[in-house]
């Protein structure tokens, strides 16, 4: 409840009723549908919206042929008590009641309320105060949270990021309360009468709503705004019509691409597969290494070994190994057909020795890689190039594990005026917060240790910054620099990737907090670091 900021409620009515009677201020129509929802569930959710301290504000209901009598007189008596609830009755699929519900709508945003969620008492004044943010805004969302069973207590709420298409493709979270532009919903058409459910009917429409809109038109509410009520889990037919779905809207925009229904997790209803080019582009995976001969041989020889993507190159960047065995061994894999050894003696700088790699590379795809890694799925490359081919993707990371099966890295968030890794330490088998540690989704930045970026990408943005940054952050300044360019990074688990051979830190992120702190260097204070907070 500390979410919703709620501190004054008097304060509030009188801000809402203020904002209210501005002019050009919006008209919010609620769209909801009523088949056989418990008459207790659906009296709360419309009382819900009857509360709230923004009076402008109307509930269209759809009402199905199998609605109870006694639902029907309830709606009936609370129109002639509020004219701003207005009521039709119409077919029992729920693209067809949405669509008789829009009909009754004339609000500048229209809004889909489930008849069995409810919503806060400033949830339309929040989503007006949003509108006024910018003009350009044309699809809004909140944050939400659940009822659970049997006494339908709040409980897990459902913090959501900012616009994530690869989460959004995923995962359908932004469908328990969300607006759109009047205008956007005039030119998306019709919601889908095939859809029997209401979540896949929203999902349909927003999918067809962001074909026509870029992710600046798009707004989150970081509040809790609506309650959902958990009645059941998703029906196979739900989860075959989101991928159904999203397997048109790939269509429609040329990707592609396909959804398919049936992953080995429970928490992933559908996946997706990106094709690859019937000509694969030339790969080139580059390793650093110093001395670290056990592991760079396990690196190089899993890549080699179970690799399934053919087009590919390693280019081992030995930064002035000086033991004879790992000497020997760079010596033997440099006359090997798909392995090149570069000689690099200059003084330890992470970000020059990829920078120098890559000017030497041949391939039109980057893939960086740690050399205490061990590749465990044959797809990996695969999976990470055709997400790399995407339009509008900047750097592509994996999913790595620890050697106990404890997850190393799935993401990247600004947080706490640094960098942190999301899911740290998390055990195999669990699937985190709102099950996104096992969902494709875009994050602000991605490690370097497995990266995978096409190389005119890598050097439109200057590379690596070699001079602030040789150390450590270079990979999350990389990225963030992607994101400036208006590129997205994705993070991807489809499937499990890779194994840190180091219990805490591989001995190039070693050698890399090593030189750090014998420069008695902040990196946080970086100049490289600091133009981001």
């Amino acid at each position: 409840k500390r979410f919703e900021s709620v501190n004054n409620v008097d304060a509030l009515i009188s801000e809402a009723r203020m904002l209210a009677d501005q002019n050009h201020s919006p008209l919010f129509s609620i769209l909801m549908t009523v088949d056989q929802s418990p008459a207790e569930y659906f009296k709360q959710a419309v009382s819900s919206v009857k509360n709230q301290v923004y009076e402008k504000w109307e509930l269209c209901i759809a009402v199905s042929t199998r609605t109870d009598a006694s639902v029907i007189e309830f709606i009936e008596l609370a129109q002639q008590s509020d004219s701003r609830i207005k009521y039709v009755t119409g077919d029992l699929k729920n693209g067809n009641l949405l669509n008789e519900a829009k009909l009754l709508a004339t609000g500048d945003w229209l809004g889909i309320l489930s008849a069995t969620n409810t919503i806060a008492s400033q949830a339309t004044y929040m989503l007006a105060k949003a509108t006024f943010l910018s003009e350009n805004y044309k699809f809004i969302y909140s944050d939400s949270d659940k009822l659970k069973l049997p006494d339908f207590a709040r409980s897990k709420p459902d913090f959501k990021p900012d616009w994530n298409l690869d989460l959004f493709y995923s995962q359908n979270y932004t469908s328990d309360l969300c607006f759109y532009s009047k205008e956007l919903i005039a030119d998306c058409g019709e919601f889908n009468c095939k859809l029997t459910s209401l979540n896949a009917a929203t999902f349909d429409l927003t999918l067809r709503a962001i074909e026509r809109i870029n992710a600046t038109d798009i707004y989150h509410i970081p509040k809790v705004l609506v309650h959902h009520r958990v009645l059941a889990e998703s029906s196979a037919d739900d989860v075959a019509h989101h991928a159904q779905s999203l397997n048109e809207h790939f269509k429609r925009i040329g990707q592609n691409a396909v959804a398919i229904v049936g992953t080995e997790s429970a928490t992933k209803k559908w996946d997706i597969h990106y094709s690859l080019p019937s000509t694969q582009p030339l790969v080139s995976l580059i390793i650093p290494t110093k001395n670290n001969l056990t592991l760079l041989r396990q690196c190089v020889t899993s890549i080699l070994l179970k690799t399934e993507y053919e087009n590919f190159e390693i280019l081992v960047v030995d930064n002035g190994s000086d033991q004879n065995d790992t000497l020997d061994y760079l010596r033997q894999i440099a006359g090997t057909p798909k392995v090149r050894v570069i000689r690099d003696n200059y003084a330890f700088n992470y970000s020059a020795l990829n920078n120098s790699a890559v000017a030497l590379s041949k391939g039109e795809i980057i893939a960086f890689v740690n050399d205490d890694i061990e590749v465990i799925t044959p797809n990996w490359l695969s999976e990470m190039v055709s997400h790399a081919l995407r339009p509008g993707v900047g750097a592509v990371g994996a999913r790595l594990w620890y050697p106990d099966m404890k997850l190393q890295h799935a993401g990247i968030v600004l947080a706490g005026g640094v960098a942190r890794h999301v899911h740290k330490f998390l055990p195999a088998g669990e699937s985190g917060f709102n099950d996104r540690a096992v969902l494709t989704q875009n994050f602000s930045a991605i490690t370097g240790a497995c990266m995978v970026v096409k190389k005119s990408l890598f050097e439109s943005v200057g590379g690596f910054n070699e001079i602030e940054l040789a150390i450590g952050f270079n990979d999350v300044d990389f990225c963030l620099r992607l994101v400036e360019a208006g590129y997205r990074n994705v993070w991807t688990p489809n499937p499990n990737y890779f194994i840190m051979n180091q219990p805490h830190e591989g001995r190039m992120m070693r050698r890399r907090s090593n030189v750090a702190r014998k420069r008695n260097t902040d990196l946080c204070e970086n100049d490289g670091v600091r133009r981001w907070k």
